[in-house]
């Protein structure tokens, strides 16, 4: 075997194991909420609406829960944000100071 070849089949395996070797994890700059929605016996709430709102921005982001009282905001900005959800029937609620971080996720996934 020619020393270029031995010095391109090296390259190739240097390049797939340094590949290999980093975290398979990006970064991105935003982060998500979700939960369940329950009222005071344990039962799901459908339909309620959430609602978001950047405690130092007022960036504003909503969603409705799903038959199952579940919902999901993603996509958020990071940063602190006050919470609030409203049914029909049901006092408004609020939570502030939810902190929304930076979300990592896989670049890839193994099969």
């Amino acid at each position: 075997m020619h020393r270029s070849q031995k010095f391109h089949q090296f390259f190739i395996l240097a390049l797939l194991s340094f590949g290999l070797s980093i975290p398979a994890l990006a970064q991105s700059d935003r982060g998500a909420i979700a939960g369940t929605v329950l009222d005071s016996s344990g039962g799901t709430v459908q339909g309620a609406e959430i609602t978001a709102t950047g405690a130092n921005t007022g960036a504003v982001y909503k969603t409705i829960t799903s038959d199952t009282g579940a919902y999901q905001i993603p996509n958020m900005q990071v940063g602190v944000y006050n919470i609030t959800v409203s049914a029909p029937g049901f006092k408004k609620s609020e939570q502030t100071g939810v902190v929304v971080q930076i979300k990592l996720r896989p670049l890839w996934t193994s099969p």
